[in-house]
């Protein structure tokens, strides 16, 4: 039998694939250590959350210390937020190797106020009834607009009005989403739909816009806000109310009904 002579460059080259295998195997030991050891939830952090209280969104989403970092859903996590925060809108959950969770949170806000059988029920730009008040005289409250609306069924926190006729609420909303995507939505104090020929809006506790249809309220309030503009600029309307009429497509009115602190 021949016997095969190892060569020094033989003898090395296998000893540096010897000493690779080890290190490799090292590095995958110390990796599942890490992974498995070190990989533990140790912090939560609540980002986003305003309305919300962030205290109650870590206990309601179900995460315990310790609970291995990847072991958790985040869909489920979301889900479970959700279901226990009527203001939070959507959640996204990220991982922050190797101990924290990050969850951020959108939210609802508060755009309106419904007075109804002694009761203010809070609803977002949706109409989806985000909670009930006996009292809504807080700061909390302050930039929530004052809504008044017809045919109004009931409510149900974290569903939307419920109205006797269902198309109303399609109506409601487009008409709404109009007047907040508008100039006017900026400093909105309180809207009148209770007559749809005949609709108020308060702008910044001044002015009441008065449209006597829905059918050109982008325009009619284009049209507002112009005037309102004027109005301002002018020194002697200086804390000035009153009310502003479409009379038609480029006619309008203003009549001064009073001036804040007389």
């Amino acid at each position: 039998m021949t016997k095969v002579q190892r060569t020094p460059e033989t003898t090395r080259l296998r000893k540096t694939q010897r000493l690779l295998f080890l290190a490799f195997i090292a590095v995958v030991l110390i990796f599942s250590v890490w992974f498995i050891g070190f990989c533990r939830i140790r912090e939560i952090n609540v980002s986003g959350a305003v309305f919300s209280d962030a205290e109650n969104i870590v206990a309601s989403c179900g995460i315990k210390t310790g609970t291995h970092t990847y072991s958790v859903n985040k869909t489920k996590i979301a889900e479970k937020i959700k279901a226990e925060n009527i203001y939070v809108r959507s959640v996204s959950v990220r991982r922050s190797l190797p101990s924290k969770i990050n969850i951020i949170i959108e939210e609802y806000e508060p755009a309106f106020y419904i007075e109804y059988e002694e009761n203010f029920f809070i609803l977002s730009d949706k109409l989806t009834v985000l909670e009930v008040r006996h009292d809504i005289s807080g700061d909390f409250y302050k930039n929530t607009a004052r809504l008044t609306l017809s045919g109004l069924k009931g409510f149900e926190t974290g569903k939307a009005v419920i109205f006797e006729n269902e198309d109303d609420l399609s109506f409601y909303r487009d008409i709404i989403g109009k007047i907040l995507a508008s100039p006017v939505g900026e400093k909105l104090s309180g809207v009148d739909l209770s007559d749809r020929f005949d609709i108020h809006i308060l702008y910044n506790n001044l002015y009441t816009i008065v449209l006597s249809s829905w059918r050109n309220i982008d325009s009619d309030l284009s049209l507002c806000i112009r005037l309102i503009e004027k109005i301002e600029s002018d020194p002697y309307y200086a804390n000035v109310t009153g009310n502003i009429r479409v009379i038609s497509d480029d006619k309008i009115s203003f009549q001064p009904t009073g001036k804040i602190g007389e």
